[in-house]
């Protein structure tokens, strides 16, 4: 029988910043006789941390200070007066406003060379593949959903606080990675782990993020972008969107400088009707033409195919990699 869960109420990034923090300050050793496994979890998350940049293998861990929101930096630890982290703790947000630059420039400027300085960016929300790159490109450690419940499931406490956090994880694990069931295209958890597996799949980048409408938004991935030979300032390319509503496409699209001219699209669609079957694909026309910025030019039919109540995801991969040939084409003849 399911059990009420705290942080199924407290779903807050405050909250995990909470349990984060409350968990970093066990390993101080004063700790150790009050609570000794949860002690033992707290200094092997402490060294997990470390060890994300630093070597622990001679360390004695015996002053532990940690706290939240000093200068607006989420969490912080000060590890026997000699490493400090900094923990940007995020759960479906992401980084704005330079903020990593800004939080190392804090305590460079505060310690100096006092101490070896350990900045961590946990997710624990779904993130594309392609952001966490660029977050490790700032020179910051990333630590996404899966490794960070590899740590926590490795560890065993009776605690009520810590299970109950473990369990809330694993729960929001298992929802990101129950895409294969068709149904649930309807969950937007489930399409981020859905996503996350097919930018996996495809060797270029890509990205994906919640874009909203008038309509209710959706989910949205794109990849695929591809110059057009006669007018290298315009690019088609492709677009998933999921707006949970049992409404999930592949779609191919326009954007850059082109002319915004509704003739155009239909003269590109029947180009597209001409050469579809040459990729072993079908296209329709989307409901509506509305030229803009971005603009739907053409669906690819039959993506989201389910077999046995699982969606394909053979046949889904199939149909976006020669959409990705279609696309090719199209770019090369317009």
């Amino acid at each position: 029988m399911k059990k009420p869960n705290l942080f199924s109420i407290a779903t807050k990034e405050l909250s995990q910043d909470a349990f984060i923090t409350w968990l970093i300050q066990w390993a101080d050793e004063s700790y150790k006789e009050s609570n000794d496994p949860l002690h033992s979890i707290g200094e092997n998350f402490v060294r997990f941390l470390i060890e994300k940049r630093f070597s622990t293998k001679d360390l004695t861990i015996n002053k532990v200070e940690a706290g939240m929101q000093w200068n607006n930096i989420d969490i912080w630890a000060d590890i026997n007066e000699e490493y400090f982290i900094i923990i940007e703790d995020k759960i479906d947000t992401g980084e704005h406003d330079e903020q990593l630059k800004r939080y190392e420039n804090i305590v460079t400027d505060y310690y100096g060379n006092k101490r070896k300085l350990i900045p961590i960016y946990l997710k624990t929300g779904i993130e594309s593949i392609h952001t966490a790159s660029d977050i490790r490109k700032k020179c910051w450690e990333y630590c996404g959903r899966d490794e960070f419940l590899n740590f926590l499931n490795s560890q065993s406490s009776p605690n009520n606080i810590f299970s109950d956090y473990v369990s809330y994880l694993n729960e929001k694990n298992q929802e990101t990675n129950s895409f294969s069931k068709h149904e649930n295209l309807n969950s937007w958890e489930a399409t981020k782990g859905l996503f996350v597996w097919i930018q996996k799949s495809i060797s270029e980048w890509s990205g994906w993020d919640y874009v909203s409408n008038p309509s209710g938004g959706f989910l949205g991935l794109w990849f695929h972008y591809i110059e057009c030979k006669q007018n290298p300032e315009q690019e088609f390319y492709l677009q998933i969107e999921n707006n949970c509503d049992n409404k999930c496409n592949l779609l191919i699209k326009v954007a850059g400088k082109w002319s915004g001219d509704t003739a155009y699209l239909y003269d590109r669609l029947e180009y597209l009707y001409s050469i579809a079957s040459d990729f072993g694909l079908t296209i329709s026309k989307p409901s509506r033409y509305r030229p803009g910025e971005y603009t739907s030019l053409a669906i690819i039919d039959g993506v989201f195919s389910k077999t046995n109540g699982n969606l394909d995801l053979e046949n889904l991969l199939q149909k976006i990699k020669r959409s990705m040939l279609l696309v090719d084409k199209l770019a090369s003849n317009s």
